[in-house]
């Protein structure tokens, strides 16, 4: 009898779902900064000197999570600690 919460398979699952999960959170986190962005700042006549720098700083920020690693590996290398043992 085999265990389903254990092997290559449900490693596989965990690191999928958990990468998929924190991409749609960081996706979701940069629009809702946009919209922020947009609501709060929209009348100023710099607004678009903050929409670049915000966009900068975004990329920025995207750049070192990518370098460190990115989101998918780091997922999946906690998952399959999680469920090596």
């Amino acid at each position: 009898m085999q265990q389903k919460d254990k092997g290559e398979l449900a490693a596989f699952f965990e690191a999928f779902f958990g990468g998929g999960v924190m991409g749609f959170a960081v996706a979701s986190f940069g629009l809702l900064g946009i919209l922020v962005l947009f609501v709060l700042l929209s009348g100023r006549t710099d607004f678009l000197l903050l929409l670049t720098a915000f966009s900068f700083g975004a990329s920025f920020v995207a750049f070192f999570a990518r370098v460190g690693g990115g989101i998918y590996t780091k997922s999946a290398d906690v998952g399959a600690d999680l469920l090596a043992n």
